[in-house]
C-alpha cells in the first residue's frame, strides 16, 4: 500500500544495494497477524530530499480510504525509534465483561501470571506475563491493556487473550492497538 501511495505522490523511495534492491521502507513495530492498528509508525528513505510539509501534503491524498496520515516529520541519521510499550483495546460483550474482571482481579492480586509459549526452536517454556503487563482495566465494554516491549521481550496478544479468558481465535481479530510509546 504504502510503496504504491509513494509512487503516486511522486515520492521515489530509496532502494537498498545489490542484485535484488528493494525500497528502504520499515515498520519499528509490525501489528501480529489479525490485529488492527491505529498507530503505526513507518520509516522510508526518499531519494530525493523533501521538506515534511510537501511530503505530508503529497502522500496525504494517494493513501486508500480509511488509511490516514497523522504525521511526517524527519529522522537525523543518528535519530533511533525504539518502541517500549504498547496499548491494546479489545471490545467484549457485557457476558464476557464478569470473565474479564474475575482474570483482571487474579492478575491484580497475584505476583506472578504464567503462561506456556511454544516455539518450534525452543520448545515450550513458562513466561511470567506479570513482568511484562503495565497495567490493565475493564471499562465502558473494552479491556485495556498497556505492555512493555524490551530486549527482554513482551507479551504475545493472544497470551493475554487466553489469559483474560477471552479465548484468541473467537478475539484476536477484534484487537486493536491504539497506541505506542517510543523511545529516542
Amino acid at each position: 500500500m504504502f510503496k504504491r501511495a509513494f509512487a503516486r505522490a511522486e515520492l521515489p523511495l530509496r532502494h537498498s544495494e545489490g542484485f535484488n534492491p528493494h525500497p528502504r521502507i520499515s515498520v519499528v513495530l509490525p501489528r501480529p497477524v489479525g490485529v488492527a492498528s491505529k498507530d503505526e509508525l513507518l520509516i522510508v528513505e526518499l531519494e530525493n530530499p523533501t521538506t515534511t510539509e510537501m511530503a505530508e501534503r503529497q502522500l496525504a491524498g494517494q493513501l486508500p480510504r480509511g488509511a490516514q496520515l497523522l504525521s511526517v516529520s524527519e529522522l537525523h541519521d543518528r535519530d533511533r525509534r525504539t518502541p517500549v510499550a504498547a496499548t491494546y483495546e479489545l471490545p467484549i460483550t457485557e457476558a464476557e465483561a464478569n470473565d474479564a474482571r474475575a482474570a483482571i482481579e487474579s492478575f491484580e492480586a497475584g505476583e506472578t501470571w504464567q503462561v506456556e509459549r511454544a516455539s518450534a526452536m525452543r520448545g515450550r517454556k513458562s513466561i511470567d506475563l506479570r513482568a511484562f503487563i503495565i497495567d490493565i482495566t475493564l471499562n465502558d465494554g473494552a479491556v485495556t491493556w498497556r505492555q512493555s516491549i524490551s530486549q527482554d521481550g513482551t507479551a504475545r496478544v493472544g497470551e493475554v487473550l487466553d489469559a483474560l479468558r477471552l479465548p484468541q481465535r473467537t478475539h484476536l481479530h477484534l484487537v486493536v492497538r491504539v497506541n505506542v510509546d517510543y523511545a529516542g
